[in-house]
């Protein structure tokens, strides 16, 4: 089977790793012409994918052609690079769908529900992109909402919306994230992660078997409070723990993972 990686970082290069030795043969794209030489050495085939806003793609479109397409691309953090991303997410949809692939998986984030507190499962009402009405504040995560949206609507394809929460494992150990800092907000509120590995399995199994397309949350089981965590992932590594702001009683969010759990009959890691 022929799997192809758009936008191959941290993840994507966990996930050639995992598939190779499954003996997938994998392409694997990046936008830096300095990335590709690492990507071959990982034993994926490297491609140079981009998109320009006047020139459309950019890059030997034959990276497309793959019975899975695992899209790895994040939107950029300033708002003048969203309707960019959209267009460029678009641009590669439609090239997808032109080649005929069956199965697309699209990686989002659980920073999709906003402000939303207390525990959010995958049919929140977001964005009526028709309509243009919020229904929760997205907090800066709109073109999420939309992009999810453009993946999901080709009735011809197997689209996978997998909503990620924060991602924790090699070289992003929790411990470093708030280790020494004073005043952090929301010591009570729970926090949402994710090991890398668990992603990875997950990914790997949407591509080696076919389920209900549509969205899905992936998120540990595990929600103690971002000040009993941070902690002591902090104290294990032998780093300053963080000082948190005791009068910030936010409540957070809880992400409900049971919908992967069922689905996929899967086990996630312990987090502590």
């Amino acid at each position: 089977m022929q799997v192809a990686i758009l936008g191959a970082g941290w993840l994507g290069k966990a996930l050639i790793t995992a598939l190779l030795d499954k003996n997938y043969k994998l392409n694997a794209s990046t936008r830096s012409c300095l990335k590709l030489a690492e990507l071959d050495a990982l034993g994926a085939k490297s491609f140079l994918i981009d998109y320009h806003k006047d020139k459309g793609v950019i890059g030997d479109t034959t990276f497309f052609q793959c019975d899975s397409l695992v899209i790895c691309m994040a939107p950029g953090r300033k708002n003048s690079g969203e309707s960019l991303y959209l267009e460029a997410l678009k641009s590669y949809l439609d090239i997808a769908a032109e080649l005929g692939i069956k199965k697309i998986i699209f990686t989002s984030s659980t920073g999709i529900y906003g402000d939303k507190t207390g525990v959010v499962i995958e049919d929140e009402m977001l964005l009526d992109t028709k309509e243009k009405e919020i229904q929760i504040d997205v907090s800066g995560h709109r073109v999420l909402v939309q992009a999810e949206n453009l993946v999901l609507e080709n009735k011809n394809i197997n689209a996978y919306v997998l909503r990620l929460a924060g991602l924790i494992g090699p070289g992003r150990k929790a411990g470093k994230f708030l280790a020494g800092k004073k005043n952090v907000t929301s010591p009570n509120a729970p926090v949402n992660l994710v090991e890398q590995s668990d992603v990875v399995a997950i990914i790997s199994s949407f591509i080696e078997h076919e389920y209900p397309k549509g969205i899905y949350n992936i998120c540990a089981d595990e929600h103690p409070t971002r000040k009993v965590f941070y902690t002591r992932q902090a104290m294990l590594m032998g780093l300053v723990a963080p000082e948190f702001d005791e009068k910030d009683n936010a409540v957070g969010r809880t992400v409900s993972n049971e919908k992967v759990k069922k689905v996929l009959n899967f086990k996630f890691k312990n987090l502590l």
